[in-house]
């Protein structure tokens, strides 16, 4: 399937996705991307609600844009030559979120690209092995032991480009200042309030940790009904019951993340009790975020699920595409 292809699925068809090793990197990104923003989360962004600044259509366009522009400056799983140069994690973080400057007026997704870097570049240090989820953390945690000033560079610029709203200034590792010669410097200073920051100094736990879970949950599904946008609308749910949205915090205060998480947990415990309760609960969960201008909006939590969507969906791409293979192969023993 190609990008053009992925875009014009209807969301039924799009929840109920699959695809292969023989997809391309950028339309696997860009299946990441745009099903966590076509999932209805609480406070986000999604096809049946918006920001007063920004749309489902710009989370479109921004999906569009990063997996064709993966496309461009990485090769396929099932192209690459292990022996050509790989794409530095600055240099790929930076091209996408340029990209994305030129195409959407609006921040979409920074976090996302800064964790899709290094997930990307493990992937294509892996190719063309099968892209197993253990082997792909560990493949994460050498690439993040081996970052260079370089690296480092790109980030900064990066989130310089992207221009994001409610960093604030800071006497240490300010962003919009030079960039330190270790970028995991500035993740580990920054790491007690930035959950993506987190992700760089933890070899991506979390991350891993919630595509386990969306695993889970959508092979607890049956195979005629598996879903991925309910999958992810239920697992926001259960990450912000025991976590603090870090966009929340930062962009308000810790109170108000923490009562958050309370109400998180709070519909959480409704929804093993009653469906009917938790949909009504869930309603004024999500009218709770979207008051004050959207600036509760759990953006974090978004960001950390587009990183699970891709780990998951291209594991899963790997075994499709090797038991289509053992299933082929069967299939010519047969005929012999």
């Amino acid at each position: 399937m190609n990008i053009e292809s992925l875009l014009a699925l209807p969301l039924s068809s799009l929840a109920s996705l699959r695809l292969s090793r023989g997809d391309r990197l950028g339309t696997i990104v860009a299946a990441a991307c745009l099903l966590e923003a076509s999932s209805v989360k609480a406070g986000n962004v999604h096809p049946q609600a918006n920001f007063d600044n920004m749309d489902y259509s710009h989370f479109q366009l921004s999906a569009e844009v990063v997996g064709k522009t993966v496309d461009q400056i990485m090769f396929s799983p099932t192209q690459i030559d292990p022996s050509k140069n790989i794409t530095s994690v600055g240099d790929c973080i930076l091209q996408m979120a340029v990209a994305t400057k030129q195409r959407v007026e609006v921040n979409t997704n920074l976090g996302t690209l800064i964790l899709l870097g290094p997930l990307l570049v493990a992937t294509q240090k892996l190719a063309p092995k099968i892209v197993d989820e253990k082997e792909l953390q560990r493949s994460v945690a050498h690439v993040l032991s081996n970052l260079t000033t370089t690296d480092s560079e790109g980030v900064y610029q990066s989130i310089q480009v992207a221009n994001p709203g409610g960093l604030g200034a800071s006497n240490q590792m300010d962003v919009n200042k030079q960039a330190p010669t270790n970028i995991l410097e500035a993740m580990r200073f920054a790491q007690h309030k930035d959950d993506v920051a987190k992700q760089w100094v933890t070899n991506f736990e979390t991350v891993f940790s919630l595509a386990r879970r969306l695993r889970e949950l959508v092979d607890s599904q049956t195979s005629t009904s598996r879903n991925w946008l309910e999958a992810i609308s239920l697992i926001q749910i259960e990450y912000l019951a025991v976590n603090v949205d870090s966009l929340i915090a930062r962009k308000n205060s810790l109170d108000l993340a923490n009562e958050v998480q309370r109400r998180a947990d709070q519909l959480l415990s409704i929804r093993s009790t009653s469906s009917s309760d938790y949909h009504q609960q869930w309603i004024e969960f999500d009218a709770f975020l979207r008051a004050d201008g959207n600036r509760r909006n759990p953006g974090t939590t978004a960001d950390l699920l587009a990183a699970a969507l891709y780990v998951t969906i291209v594991c899963e791409a790997s075994f499709v595409q090797v038991q289509s293979e053992i299933s082929l192969e069967r299939g010519r023993e047969v005929d012999q």
